[in-house]
């Protein structure tokens, strides 16, 4: 993995806390397109963030029966909010791993983008 994006991670972290879409902007699910300028966002927001300098593809699951977003690096490892770091394989806990098609991201971040107005 390339030190830019390690680097992009570590700074990721010392700025992110997390909050609901709920919270942040009065709907269930909206997706920014990475941390707000504060350093605040959900688990989409996270890996839309990191995925910003590192790529890869974001993966829809369920942990501890809720629905979950992941990011798949370049180099096979997984991150998310909860394990801050990158892994080589994902906890039992998530289930029903489904890859987002791009298409898909572009819809729900253009959504996403008018709901936060």
């Amino acid at each position: 993995m390339k030190q830019e994006c390690l680097n992009h991670i570590k700074e990721t972290n010392s700025r992110f806390t997390y909050r609901t879409d709920e919270k942040l902007y009065g709907a269930e699910e909206v997706w920014a397109g990475g941390l707000d300028s504060q350093g605040l966002g959900d688990c989409e927001d996270y890996a839309l963030e990191i995925r910003k300098h590192c790529g890869g593809s974001i993966y829809h699951c369920q942990y501890s029966g809720w629905g979950h977003a992941v990011l798949k690096l370049p180099n096979g490892q997984w991150i998310d909010n909860i394990y801050k770091k990158p892994v080589d394989e994902l906890n039992a806990n998530y289930t029903g791993l489904y890859k987002y098609p791009v298409w898909k991201i572009w819809i729900k971040l253009l959504v996403g983008w008018f709901n936060k107005k």
